[in-house]
């Protein structure tokens, strides 16, 4: 936050005017809680919008700026949920998963390595306690076992939203509590393990 705000001093601009300009370049009507005349009226003076309330050059630029700054803290927080390694693991999980269902259909419409890191990023937020190793584990277990005519989509098998209440839903979690489940019982009931006596 703090880096925002640095920025905006530097440019001297205020948070309603970086708003504005966001408004502006993706032709978005400005709401009336920024003051939307006042603040255009501010970012002509400054040389970044022009009469018709268009971004010049220069509101493109200070503008991209701030864009970046965005990014690069979406990229940082999706390392700190992933991992560093997160990218490799996201190629593992498209190796175990196949490309095409037993009739032919696509199975990675819409999984760009960028949307599947957004996935994940919410699958661990949501279930912190899973690892990489229980996800391919439990990928692994829903490939082999599903009939591949009805394959989900590997986007729908991390995460799926109900279209009537808007949450979300992943078959991959409930995978991943199956195989910790199993490990548990193993693990229980292995006769090899040492049995420490009180």
């Amino acid at each position: 936050m703090l880096q925002l705000l640095n920025l905006a001093l530097s440019k001297n601009l205020t948070l309603n005017q970086i708003a504005c300009l966001y408004y502006l370049k993706n032709k978005i009507s400005i709401p009336d809680i920024y003051s939307p005349r006042v603040e255009i009226a501010r970012l002509r003076t400054l040389g970044y919008v022009d009469s018709e309330q268009k971004l010049i050059d220069s509101g493109k630029k200070v503008l991209k700026s701030f864009e970046e700054l965005f990014e690069a803290q979406r990229k940082k927080a999706i390392t700190e949920v992933l991992g560093e390694t997160y990218k490799e693991h996201i190629e593992v999980f498209r190796n175990i998963y196949p490309r095409k269902s037993s009739r032919g259909r696509l199975l990675t419409t819409g999984c760009s390595n960028e949307n599947l890191a957004k996935s994940f990023e919410w699958f661990f937020k949501n279930y912190p306690d899973f690892t990489w190793e229980t996800v391919f584990r439990a990928t692994r277990a829903y490939v082999d076992n599903v009939d591949k005519t009805y394959i989900k989509d590997m986007k729908y098998f991390i995460r799926k939203q109900d279209t009537q209440d808007k949450t979300w839903d992943s078959m991959l979690a409930a995978y991943c509590f199956d195989i910790n489940k199993e490990d548990d019982d193993n693990d229980r009931y292995d006769l090899n393990k040492d049995v420490k006596l009180l």
